[in-house]
């Protein structure tokens, strides 16, 4: 759900929280794995099932093998992870992976429960074959409704009420959407140079020392949040494999077989619980992609699920 970290800041700009999940979370996103591989994978075909609360209608043909081993620990985690290593990418020269975002949030106007507002929102992105070249970037107008009280009553409490994300549509090299940086820069929150993740692939006692050294601690869930912004749409699948298998060491994670999304698909489930905070993350069990992204903590709650697909330019959607 951040920034997409940069791709999708505009979208929930107020809650910093929604960065870290479903845009990272969030952006929230998906990786490279669509090409037949017989000694390893059998087509399968995932349909989105829309949910009436979020409508979200994208179908994507993904080719993959789905390990027949469950995945219910830490450990289990590090032995699905290598079956990710040598995957084909999904997009070839001249396509475009297409991600859609779709945001659910509730939050408590300045942490008061008697005012209590719902966001929903839709974020696309176009991602080219080659990173470098030109992605496009369309975000929907948000819409705010109160579930809990009323405009007016929080009005007259003098509570804040944040004004509604507006619609945008742009285009940028690299998706450096927020124009910070090169291509050639790191990918936390947004995607990296490949020199950025050679440096941190193969070893994941070593990327899980980096996360842990970002969060500034070893709290669980800042070290989850740290490794969900660098789940990005098509990071390297050997990065991808370390990335999980560095995970399976964040102290309190629990893995989870055929956890459900909102919109009713299955994945692998990877969650983090402390004093009431949850960060979670739903991922594909093929590809590894991530489906869903939720934050909750006693006065928020976001989800934001993603769909695939790939296209033939940035102005089409897949069928």
């Amino acid at each position: 759900m951040s920034d997409l970290d940069t791709r999708l800041a505009d979208l929930n700009n107020d809650v910093p929280a929604m960065t870290d999940e479903a845009f990272a979370a969030g952006r929230t996103r998906l990786h490279e794995a669509m090409t037949t591989r017989p000694r390893r994978r059998l087509p399968v075909l995932v349909a989105a099932a829309a949910a009436a609360a979020l409508a979200v209608t994208t179908t994507v043909l993904v080719t993959g093998e789905i390990s027949p081993a469950s995945v219910n620990t830490p450990a289990d985690l590090v032995n699905w992870a290598q079956t990710l290593e040598d995957d084909p990418p999904r997009v070839g020269p001249g396509q475009y992976l297409y991600e859609r975002i779709q945001s659910t949030m509730e939050r408590d106007l300045d942490d008061d429960p008697r005012f209590r507002v719902r966001s929903t929102s839709t974020g696309e992105q176009w991602i080219p074959h080659d990173y470098r070249d030109e992605w496009r970037l369309k975000v929907g107008g948000e819409n705010v409704e109160f579930v809990k009280g009323t405009e007016t009553g929080a009005k007259a409490e003098g509570i804040t009420i944040p004004a509604p994300s507006v619609a945008v549509d742009m285009t940028a090299k690299c998706g450096n959407f927020a124009a910070i940086g090169s291509c050639d820069g790191e990918g936390w929150g947004t995607t990296g140079s490949p020199s950025f993740y050679d440096k941190l692939t193969g070893d994941p006692w070593r990327l899980y020392a980096v996360l842990r050294d970002r969060a500034g601690d070893s709290n669980g869930l800042d070290i989850f949040a740290h490794a969900d912004r660098l789940l990005q749409p098509n990071v390297p699948n050997d990065f991808k494999a370390t990335l999980f298998q560095a995970m399976s060491h964040i102290p309190g994670l629990t893995v989870t077989d055929d956890a459900r999304t909102a919109d009713g698909r299955t994945g692998i489930g990877l969650r983090v619980e402390s004093n009431g905070t949850v960060r979670e993350q739903i991922v594909d069990r093929v590809t590894g992609d991530l489906l869903q992204g939720r934050f909750k903590d006693a006065h928020t709650e976001a989800i934001g699920t993603v769909t695939y697909g790939v296209t033939d330019s940035p102005q089409s959607r897949p069928n």
